[in-house]
């Protein structure tokens, strides 16, 4: 079951090295972002299997925010509750996500078909 859907689409990774760090600080920000966000924010109990279940970061279509997000989910947690990062191609595949970052070319298939 979802309980929040982002809808933060990614820029395309194109151009001059000056726009590719600021691409890479976009997504370090998204990252850090999504993390923090987890953190403010209240899940119920049920929203988790078990009092064991980690909290679950989802991520529909291609991973833009490569390694950033991996990196935080190795070393922080939500509360009490480990991080686990989870890639989907389809929205059918998404189960027991809590937050999820929909990339711009999933979010723009979705929307033409």
């Amino acid at each position: 079951m979802w309980l929040l859907v982002f809808f933060l689409c990614a820029a395309a990774s194109t151009g001059s090295t000056a726009r590719g760090q600021n691409i890479n600080r976009e997504f370090t920000l998204k990252s850090v972002y999504l993390y923090k966000f987890a953190t403010y924010v209240t899940f119920p109990d049920k929203a988790f299997k078990n009092g064991d279940s980690p909290f679950v970061i989802g991520i529909l279509g291609p991973d833009p925010l490569g390694n950033n997000l991996k990196a935080i989910a190795i070393i922080k947690k939500i509360g009490t509750r480990t991080i686990v990062i989870r890639n989907y191609k389809l929205a059918t595949e998404i189960k027991d996500c809590h937050i999820l970052y929909i990339s711009l070319s999933a979010h723009l298939e979705m929307n033409n078909s």
